[in-house]
């Protein structure tokens, strides 16, 4: 009775000291690769559905795509997720991907965009097909299938471009742009009404042009369709966190 007493408590630690190990190699490290993110402390989250719900910290920065101090802690989110059907790369070719960051303060959002890409080109036409960033907001979160009055879609091209959709005041959006090493960075300005604890529907894309002289992949932080630009179903969500809520 003692040897099959001595047995069951030594197979419930054997089985106990292996729990955390299968934690940390299985779903935790599946959870980091799909979302792509630099998360600190729940910065950023996916729901059931896929959805991701990001974070934009309280605080004000200078708009003149440099990257200040005060970007340092906002956790970033990454536009791994790329349009498929839009992929039209060749071979030695790669998708641009941004991280993104946003700020908020009184009656402004404000987004960060650190673009990788290899080849910074303005060849194409329009400014969509160039290398480019989008910002997608629902103020309402609505996520309504056509635009409404709260919504909005605002572009900058690596040249430093704006534009916006049809329905977009373009009045609310500046930004400026830098080139860096590998890449470009937007900083931009958005007014909307904000609040601590709201929630607003968000989107980031990157737009990129090869070298081809047309747009070769997409790539966004949540919207995997190329429908975005008319149709707000499948954007994101970002929390305006309170100043004191967010812990490194």
């Amino acid at each position: 009775m003692n040897m099959l007493k001595y047995f069951t408590i030594a197979l419930l630690a054997t089985v106990v000291s292996a729990a955390p190990s299968l934690a940390q190699d299985g779903s935790k490290s599946r959870e980091s690769d799909q979302s792509g993110s630099q998360k600190k402390d729940g910065a950023m989250q996916t729901d059931d559905n896929g959805v991701r719900e990001g974070k934009a910290l309280f605080g004000t920065p200078v708009v003149d795509g440099k990257i200040d101090d005060i970007w340092k802690n906002v956790p970033a989110m990454m536009t791994d997720r790329q349009v498929e059907d839009e992929n039209s790369l060749t071979d030695g070719q790669t998708i641009s991907r941004a991280s993104i960051k946003c700020l908020w303060d009184d009656g402004h959002l404000y987004c960060l965009a650190e673009v990788k890409d290899d080849n910074i080109s303005g060849e194409a036409y329009e400014d969509w097909d160039q290398d480019s960033v989008e910002f997608f907001i629902d103020e309402n979160m609505a996520k309504s299938g056509s635009y409404d009055d709260d919504d909005a879609q605002y572009r900058t091209t690596a040249a430093g471009v704006e534009s916006c959709g049809e329905s977009s005041n373009g009045d609310n959006y500046t930004s400026k742009v830098s080139k860096v090493d590998g890449g470009y960075i937007v900083e931009a300005s958005i007014k909307l009404k904000t609040k601590a604890g709201k929630k607003i529907g968000f989107d980031a894309q990157v737009n990129n042009d090869p070298g081809s002289g047309s747009r070769g992949s997409i790539a966004k932080w949540n919207d995997t369709t190329n429908e975005t630009y008319q149709s707000l179903d499948d954007i994101g969500v970002l929390e305006l966190v309170k100043p004191s809520e967010f812990v490194e």
